[in-house]
């Protein structure tokens, strides 16, 4: 696995392997992407996570994390675009998907989530998985907000099923 931590600046021409988008709350201990990059890694050994987790080199994952050219941004907002954009654009080739997974615990995730649905409502082949937990605040009207561009919008309700669609959209199905 290779782990995009904020601000790294990866440029697309080094993703040789599909990439996540892991979108939506990430609690300084980034527990459900952390699970998420670990079950990935048993369907698609070597993919790539952008991951707005604030992890420190104690962290388990922390030495799966890219370097890349460095710290290219000023702020998360840009980071979380530029990632989102490039998960978006690879989405089109079955290499890249934006995931989220909204926990009972979740907050501030909402203008990403708008932010793809109105892509998606744009572009339904762009590869968008939404996991929501049971107890997730407001999660009745997500699913009809998605459901109004999309009635067979499918959401996930566990974390084990968000990667697994997750993983089989980038392999294809």
């Amino acid at each position: 696995m290779n782990i995009i931590l904020p601000t790294t600046l990866v440029p697309e021409r080094m993703i040789n392997k599909p990439l996540f988008y892991l979108a939506g709350y990430a609690p300084r201990a980034g527990s459900w992407q952390e699970n998420f990059c670990i079950e990935m890694e048993k369907l698609a050994p070597g993919f790539f996570a952008a991951c707005p987790c604030l992890w420190q080199a104690s962290h388990g994952l922390y030495k799966h994390r890219v370097m890349g050219a460095g710290e290219g941004f000023e702020d998360l907002t840009s980071w979380e675009f530029y990632y989102m954009s490039m998960a978006e654009k690879l989405s089109k080739k079955c290499r890249g998907c934006i995931v989220f997974w909204l926990s009972s615990a979740s907050k501030n995730c909402y203008s990403q989530l708008g932010y793809c649905r109105g892509k998606f409502s744009a572009d339904r082949s762009m590869g968008l998985v939404v996991g929501i937990e049971q107890g997730f605040p407001d999660s009745q009207k997500i699913r009809r907000e998605f459901r109004l561009v999309d009635e067979n919008f499918r959401f996930c309700h566990t974390l084990a099923g968000t990667v697994r669609r997750a993983g089989n959209w980038i392999a294809g199905r």
